[in-house]
């Protein structure tokens, strides 16, 4: 942007939606100090392109009341004439570009709007293409955190199913081998008395055969 409009400056603004204001993405120098800075949405000349949806040109920017000089107060760098453009992606503002000073100090005019313009328009489908893809790998990363972490849980329940069939399957052997060596006769029958178990018959016939078959018999 600056070669095109032979600016000394030039930054993309982004909306922070929670706190409704605007802050430095991408700046052609003072990244550093600028990052942590959040410009007003309603008290800056970027604000005001912002929300009109129109080009600011400001040709004095020290005397505009919108001026926003916390950035020039952490930077040291004074921005003389300033020309705003609001980034809009379908029908949605996000931010705003901006350019400062042109460096043979000439004002802004219909032909800077109109490059910044075009700019504006391919900064806009670059950004929110890089939000898509930042959000797709977002859910990407949670649904494997989600998956991964179904597995372990089934993993978990799997064991513990595998540990009660194990106690069950024990307790059911310890059962049986008590009763079956029980000095008494067991039997159990259902409600038409069919026998279901007993653990020895004392005659010639055994249990198997004696299963299954009524006591009334």
């Amino acid at each position: 942007a600056v070669e095109l409009t032979n600016t000394e400056s030039a930054a993309i603004l982004l909306l922070n939606e929670d706190q409704q204001s605007l802050h430095f993405a991408n700046v052609t120098s003072h990244a550093e100090q600028l990052a942590e800075i959040s410009v007003p949405i309603e008290k800056s000349i970027a604000g005001a392109a912002f929300t009109s949806g129109q080009p600011v040109i400001v040709s004095e920017v020290d005397k505009d009341p919108r001026h926003f000089s916390e950035a020039a107060q952490q930077t040291g760098f004074v921005a003389r004439s300033l020309l705003a453009l609001p980034l809009q992606y379908n029908k949605q503002r996000i931010g705003v570009l901006e350019v400062e000073n042109k460096r043979d100090d000439s004002p802004f005019n219909q032909q800077d709007i109109e490059i910044l313009t075009a700019l504006a328009a391919q900064a806009t489908v670059a950004i929110e293409n890089a939000r898509l893809t930042t959000n797709l790998e977002g859910i990407v990363r949670q649904r494997t955190l989600d998956l991964e972490t179904a597995v372990i849980q089934l993993k978990q329940e799997i064991i513990k199913h595998k540990e009660t069939a194990r106690a069950l399957t024990a307790a059911e052997e310890r059962w049986r081998s008590l009763v079956t060596n029980a000095p008494v006769r067991i039997v159990t029958i259902d409600q038409e008395g069919i026998i279901l178990f007993i653990n020895h018959v004392g005659s010639s016939l055994t249990p198997e055969e004696v299963i299954g078959n009524s006591v009334y018999n």
